[in-house]
């Protein structure tokens, strides 16, 4: 894998609230909230199973801050193939190479013999994706996750369903529209990581 290096110059940051899905992105669904506070690198690394490895590598890795949405489905519009929720967020990062290493890494697979790798076609720089089946109160559900990298900002969507309903792709077209956003978002702020440097896998 070639990773594209750059001088360690300050990074370009556009706004977090324009990384993520937008309204625009999810029809027939409302914003249940939209939050940073639970993104910071203390708040992430607290919920870690380690919290002092995970902050140590967040600094390491240079993430600097992160935002998510979530997206529930309008009642009037719902099936019983709607995905229950929706979940964008994003993470800045001050270099492409620090983003790279957090999607890479291995602790942030699920730690369940439920979950499996997905290999879906590449939507940025590089993509990965995660498929999980749970049960809660005996009913069964799907999560797809689909992580990707624009740059030094690193994206994630994942939508849940109740089974057996749901499927990968559904997910990996709103991700490359998270990941065009993130592209524009980066040019409008002017940040090198704006133009395409090849998808890698």
């Amino acid at each position: 894998m070639t990773i594209t290096t750059r001088p360690p110059t300050r990074a370009v940051l556009p706004p977090l609230e324009a990384l993520v899905l937008q309204d625009a992105d999810v029809s027939g669904f409302r914003r249940l909230f939209s939050d940073s506070e639970r993104s910071t690198n203390e708040s992430v690394a607290a919920r870690a199973g380690d919290p002092g490895r995970l902050l140590r590598s967040l600094e390491e890795w240079s993430r600097i801050d992160g935002y998510a949405v979530r997206y529930v489905p309008d009642q009037r519009q719902a099936t019983n193939s709607t995905p229950l929720v929706i979940d964008s967020s994003a993470s800045r990062f001050e270099r492409g190479s620090g983003a790279l290493q957090a999607l890479n890494d291995e602790t942030s697979f699920p730690d369940t013999q439920h979950a499996s790798r997905l290999f879906p076609r590449n939507i940025a720089d590089n993509t990965e994706s995660v498929y999980e089946q749970f049960e809660e109160a005996g009913v069964k559900f799907a999560l797809y996750r689909v992580d990707f990298r624009v740059g030094n900002i690193l994206g994630s969507v994942g939508a849940v369903w109740r089974r057996p309903h749901g499927g990968p792709l559904e997910v990996l077209a709103l991700a490359e529209r998270q990941s065009e956003r993130i592209r524009r978002a980066l040019q409008r702020a002017g940040s090198p990581y704006g133009s395409v440097e090849g998808k890698q896998r």
